[in-house]
């Protein structure tokens, strides 16, 4: 078998490296997820650094930080590539999505701190009027489900703001 993958295997093929994102697991769980202090801009999931393999190539490293905000396991392989690579102009629309997101935070907060809002009360705020535009992520698409997921989010933002 090993006479085959010398005759056709891939040649020079750059060995890999543990991600150092997930930790090799292929899978970012809360743990990564508070290491890299992305508490209020990633869910627990696939790996996007690694695209779940667990291995990177070394080079990948200098070109993307581990912690890159907007490289998240929803995007094409076009936009990922982009992101590797450097592309300015979806550089610069990361940035500004982060940017929305911090916006909504600080809304959030304000709510909580400012307008003495409930947790409740902030969930069905951000449900109804979508702020930024930002919708939070909820694995079913049931009512319920959705307002659990604004819920967690909401409470997220306060404990992490320490509010």
């Amino acid at each position: 078998m090993s006479i085959f993958k010398n005759l056709f295997g891939k040649k020079n093929q750059t060995p890999k490296i543990e991600c150092p994102r997930c930790l090799g697991k292929g899978h970012v769980d809360e743990a990564d997820i508070i290491r890299l202090e992305k508490q209020l801009y990633w869910a627990p999931g696939a790996c996007a650094y690694c695209k779940k393999t667990g291995k990177v190539v070394p080079s990948q490293i200098s070109k993307v930080n581990v912690d890159a905000f907007y490289l998240t396991e929803n995007l094409t392989n076009r936009q990922r590539n982009k992101i590797i690579n450097n592309d300015k102009k979806t550089i610069a629309k990361a940035q500004k999505h982060k940017q929305h997101i911090d916006a909504y935070v600080t809304y959030i907060a304000m709510l909580y701190t400012e307008e003495k809002a409930t947790v409740e009360e902030i969930v069905e705020i951000l449900i109804k009027n979508k702020p930024y535009g930002i919708i939070v992520y909820s694995p079913e698409n049931s009512k319920a489900s959705k307002k659990e997921a604004y819920t967690k989010y909401v409470k997220k933002v306060i404990i992490s703001k320490q509010l």
